[in-house]
């Protein structure tokens, strides 16, 4: 395995890309032949997501704004995971600023989606492709 600077790592013996996010008990590991990036977000306190809502693009501040205060933190989840996920398929991480890009839908060359998980969870994947093949999804729950 090899690591970027300020990128992912990536496997050196494979053209497959990979990537890789937890929190709490909840593990996502994405893989394809594009470049990749997967996240999972547990949803904050409304206050954290509405102090950190002003790093997002300016769309995205706006439909957290406009959320019923209830369902701001699983709105800043949700759009969160999905940058993530895409900064990370790009090889950037958060060295590129949060606010360059509007993950509300798919973005020129890149499929975003997010996926299904319990409540309390956003999980976003970001494909470096514009159509998006085939995705399997696998729980895994301890024994």
């Amino acid at each position: 395995m090899l690591w970027r600077p300020h990128g992912r790592p990536v496997l050196t013996s494979s053209a497959l890309e990979f990537s890789l996010s937890y929190s709490q008990d909840l593990v996502l590991i994405g893989a394809a032949s594009n470049p990749i990036g997967v996240d999972v977000e547990p949803a904050p306190q409304l206050e954290v997501a509405e102090q950190l809502a002003t790093v997002l693009h300016s769309a995205e501040c706006e439909e957290i704004d406009t959320a019923l205060p209830e369902d701001r933190p699983a709105v800043f989840a949700r759009l969160w995971a999905r940058k993530e996920a895409y900064l990370k398929g790009l090889g950037t991480g958060l060295g590129r600023e949060a606010s360059a890009d509007d993950v509300r839908g798919d973005l020129p060359g890149w499929y975003l989606t997010d996926l299904p998980v319990g409540s309390g969870y956003a999980v976003a994947l970001a494909v470096g492709s514009p159509t998006l093949s085939m995705v399997r999804l696998h729980s895994a729950l301890p024994g």
